[in-house]
């Protein structure tokens, strides 16, 4: 089975498992990831006031990364545009993606969506991950509105730097340095962070490899992704009826690893209200094969 065939395959069984209607613009979505070899899939699910969203799925290009990508995406937003007979904004994203732009500064690429019944709350992604690209590092800082905080964290030269596109024609910059495994071993950088991170967050770093804090002017607060190397301390944070579900959804595709998304706020008053989770299929199945 070539790896399209099995991207597709691993985004209908993300679907049949969370019983996810096959809403516009999925099928589009699958025709880019059909056509799409070597790129990774990475399925993800929101739970949000006790209702699970699942239509959410990222597309992690093939490298070497190029402008052809790019071409891809823009040519998915432009499709859902004229389907749908809506807008988006590009000011961000063109300040940003510029003709100076330097693909050598760029680790991955990545686009994706989260779609809802709520047609208007819908919202396609692109991310760029960036590699001692400080230029642009900079200037997405000063577009998000450089806020002297997202600096603090900056431990070393990487960064994801996000825009979402939403149905309703607003779009938004997203900002997600994180620190690594090594970086949380290290005291001074630990107190460092320690100086803006709550230590309950920092205390579910350390059962992590490593993690994310995710900045949007659409959130409330700070979002922690955290990639686990122990899910058992996670999925116990959750909700009951919550923790059965997505502990199923473990023993099934037998995943030994996963990203948790959680507001800091939450884990501080120990209830999750929000949160995320995401896996790649193709990482896991690769994976537990050496196991």
């Amino acid at each position: 089975m070539n790896s399209c065939t099995k991207n597709i395959r691993y985004i209908n069984e993300h679907q049949s498992f969370f019983k996810a209607n096959n809403l516009f613009p999925m099928d589009e979505f699958k025709n880019i990831v059909s056509t799409t070899p070597n790129a990774l899939i990475e399925c993800s699910s929101k739970v949000s006031k006790n209702i699970v969203y699942s239509n959410r799925f990222n597309l992690w290009f093939p490298k070497p990364n190029s402008k052809d990508q790019v071409n891809t995406a823009m040519n998915f937003l432009g499709e859902i545009e004229k389907t749908a007979n809506i807008h988006f904004d590009m000011d961000l994203f063109y300040k940003f993606y510029d003709s100076g732009f330097k693909w050598s500064g760029i680790r991955y690429f990545v686009i994706g969506l989260d779609i809802r019944e709520d047609f208007f709350s819908s919202r396609l992604k692109i991310w760029f991950i960036l590699s001692n690209y400080n230029k642009k590092k900079e200037l997405a800082i000063n577009l998000y509105g450089n806020l002297p905080e997202i600096r603090s964290l900056f431990f070393h030269d990487e960064i994801i730097v996000g825009f979402d596109f939403f149905f309703d024609g607003r779009s938004i910059i997203k900002l997600y340095p994180d620190i690594i495994r090594q970086e949380l071993d290290n005291k001074l950088i630990l107190n460092k962070a320690g100086k803006i991170l709550h230590p309950k967050a920092l205390e579910l770093a350390k059962d992590s490899y490593w993690m994310h804090i995710y900045y949007s002017r659409n959130n409330n607060g700070r979002i922690l992704q955290l990639h686990t190397k122990n899910m058992e301390p996670f999925l116990k944070l959750l909700p009951d009826n919550e923790e059965k579900l997505f502990r199923k959804l473990c023993n099934e595709k037998k995943l030994p690893c996963a990203i948790f998304a959680f507001n800091e706020d939450d884990i501080i008053k120990n209830e999750i209200e929000t949160w995320s989770f995401y896996y790649m299929p193709q990482c896991v199945e690769q994976l537990n094969l050496l196991i």
